[in-house]
C-alpha cells in the first residue's frame, strides 16, 4: 500500500481517481489547488504525487518546481489534456516523473503509477551516502564513523537530504527553511545555522574548515557533487 497525493481542480476526476486508487489499496489524499498540494506535501511523506497542470492558485509547473526546490523526492506523475512533445518537455525538466495525456485509460494509469512506486521504493533503499570517512543513513538518520554512532533530529535529516540530492546547488536559508517547515513561517531564518553546526560537528572532520557542507558568502549552503560516495 502507498501514500498517494491526487491534485485536480475537477472534482469529478478527483472522485474517480480517489476510487481507483482506494480499490488498489492504497491511502488517497486530495487536493483541488496548487497551494493546497504544496502544504499537503510539506506535511506529509507522500510516496506518489499525482497531478494536474491546471491547477488554480498554483499552476502544476510551479509546484512541481517548488517541491523540487524544497528538496521534495516524491515521484511526480503528471496530468495533462496538452499532449505536444514541448509540453511534456516543460513538465520532466519542471520535476515530473513521468506525464500522461487526458483522456486516459485506468489500465494506463495505473501501470504508470506501479512503474513510478517501485522505482521510488528502490531509490528509497538507497539512503546510505558515504562523506569522507562518515556514513550517514538517510532513513534512520544515523551517523557512523567507525565505532562511534550519532543520530540526527528530524529537521537534520530533511536539511542533510535536501543539499545532497540538490546535485551540488545552493539552497538559500529561505529554502532550506522551507524544507523542514510550512511555508513563509515565523521561524527565523537564522535557525538554519544552528542545524548546520550540528550537521557540520557529525559529519566533518574540523567542522571549523567544512569540506563537504560548503557556506556560499551571501547566499546559503550546498553539497559538493564530487563530495559523494558510494558507501
Amino acid at each position: 500500500m502507498a501514500r498517494i497525493l491526487v491534485v485536480d481542480d475537477e472534482p469529478e476526476i478527483l472522485t474517480v481517481l480517489k476510487k481507483e486508487f482506494d480499490l488498489e489499496g492504497h491511502h488517497v489524499d486530495t487536493a483541488a489547488d496548487g497551494d493546497s498540494a504544496i502544504r499537503l506535501a510539506c506535511q506529509s511523506p507522500y510516496d506518489l504525487i499525482v497531478l494536474d497542470l491546471g491547477l488554480p492558485k498554483v499552476h502544476g509547473y510551479d509546484v512541481c518546481r517548488r517541491l523540487r526546490q524544497k528538496g521534495h523526492r516524491t515521484a511526480i506523475l503528471i496530468l495533462s489534456q496538452k499532449s505536444s512533445e514541448t509540453e511534456k518537455i516543460i513538465g520532466l525538466d519542471a520535476g515530473g516523473d513521468d506525464y500522461i495525456v487526458k483522456p486516459f485509460s485506468s489500465g494506463e494509469l495505473q501501470a504508470r503509477v506501479r512503474a513510478l512506486l517501485r522505482r521510488s521504493a528502490s531509490r528509497d533503499r538507497q539512503g546510505v551516502i558515504r562523506l569522507g570517512e562518515v556514513e550517514v543513513d538517510l532513513d534512520t538518520g544515523e551517523v557512523r564513523r567507525g565505532e562511534h554512532r550519532e543520530t540526527l533530529t528530524a529537521k537534520e535529516i530533511k536539511i542533510l537530504s535536501t543539499l545532497i540530492h540538490g546535485e551540488g546547488r545552493i539552497f538559500t536559508r529561505r529554502q532550506l527553511l522551507d524544507s523542514i517547515s510550512e511555508p513563509y513561517s515565523a521561524v527565523s531564518e537564522r535557525s538554519i545555522d544552528q542545524h548546520i553546526y550540528n550537521l557540520r560537528r557529525m559529519i566533518e572532520d574540523t567542522p571549523s574548515q567544512p569540506v563537504y557542507i560548503k557556506s556560499v558568502r551571501g547566499m546559503g549552503y550546498r553539497v559538493p557533487n564530487e563530495k559523494l560516495m558510494e558507501p
